[in-house]
């Protein structure tokens, strides 16, 4: 989302420069009915007499209502000189009839960063914030407590860049922050799932029960985390290479190596039972057969 949007400001700004007389129009593609496509498209045609150039801007045309596929293909294959569409989606096949109005001249395409990729992203947004010469380590805590998520990333940076005082950041300065006691939090209970530790993984659950979080972040971190211990076990036993599993988990060479090391201690079978405990708490907490605490406390029995 946060490239998306950065690029969608710096194409705006690049197509009208300062000055230019234009008119630019946003509109989120799930809002977007069929009657009101079929009046853009009509709109979009008739030349304006107040601007040279008009932007029409269709925001996640990914999450557009499936009964309007056939008009929003035909206002973006609406021929007018003086209009310029532009989409934005989370993923879109080029193959659907939307993208087909876009020569592949006409689409960014955003690669999932991954392993070192993220800590290089990490270490120029701290440098876009104001960061001077940030430490590699200071990187990966950070693309760790976002779990490599680069919105999460940025509005965490973001809220360091109000926080700290000066152009150098230190881990001290990450560790006070409330967000990164939580993510402590949340990892310790991995690691205690991991070890069996039942008792004070329930302790956690019982601190859990005074704050406002949520369990679903956290049912999305042990799936995640035990996912890839499974996989790094699996791949073990087939004696793939760690630049093999690096690249298929989207992994750092430091996150490999910790993760490689809390699997080699966990049976197979442990793994499995795990998994398919969080797969039910994931189940159960988006049908509300029970409360989170519940669930959890369900989830840790199950699994150690």
């Amino acid at each position: 989302m946060v490239r998306r949007s950065r690029s969608l400001e710096f194409v705006l700004k690049t197509l009208c420069p300062s000055g230019q007389n234009m008119a630019v129009q946003k509109y989120e593609a799930s809002a977007l009915t069929p009657d009101f496509i079929k009046e853009l498209k009509e709109t979009s045609l008739t030349l304006s007499l107040f601007s040279s150039q008009t932007f029409i801007v269709i925001k996640n045309i990914d999450l557009a209502q499936s009964n309007s596929a056939k008009e929003l293909e035909q206002l973006l294959s609406a021929t007018n000189s003086s209009n310029t569409f532009i989409c934005s989606a989370a993923a879109v096949s080029t193959r659907t009839s939307a993208a087909k109005a876009f020569s592949k001249e006409c689409i960014i395409d955003f690669p999932k960063l991954e392993g070192e990729d993220v800590l290089k992203w990490v270490t120029q947004e701290l440098k876009r914030q104001g960061f001077s010469d940030p430490a590699s380590n200071i990187a990966r805590v950070i693309a760790g407590m976002c779990s490599d998520d680069l919105d999460q990333i940025a509005a965490l940076i973001e809220k360091l860049a109000l926080y700290c005082d000066g152009q150098q950041i230190s881990i001290a300065d990450i560790e006070s922050l409330d967000t990164y006691k939580e993510k402590v939090q949340e990892f310790n209970l991995v690691n205690l799932i991991a070890a069996g530790k039942k008792t004070a993984a329930l302790a956690y659950v019982e601190q859990l029960k005074s704050s406002d979080s949520s369990a679903f972040p956290l049912i999305g971190l042990l799936s995640k985390m035990f996912s890839n211990y499974l996989r790094l076990k699996l791949g073990k036993s087939a004696k793939r290479s760690d630049a093999e599993l690096q690249k298929d988990l989207g992994l750092s060479p430091w996150a490999l190596k910790k993760q490689r090391d809390i699997s080699r201690d966990c049976q197979e079978a442990k793994l499995i039972r795990t998994i398919k405990s969080i797969t039910r708490a994931d189940s159960q907490l988006k049908n509300k057969n029970l409360g989170e605490s519940a669930v959890l406390t369900e989830l840790i029995s199950n699994a150690s």
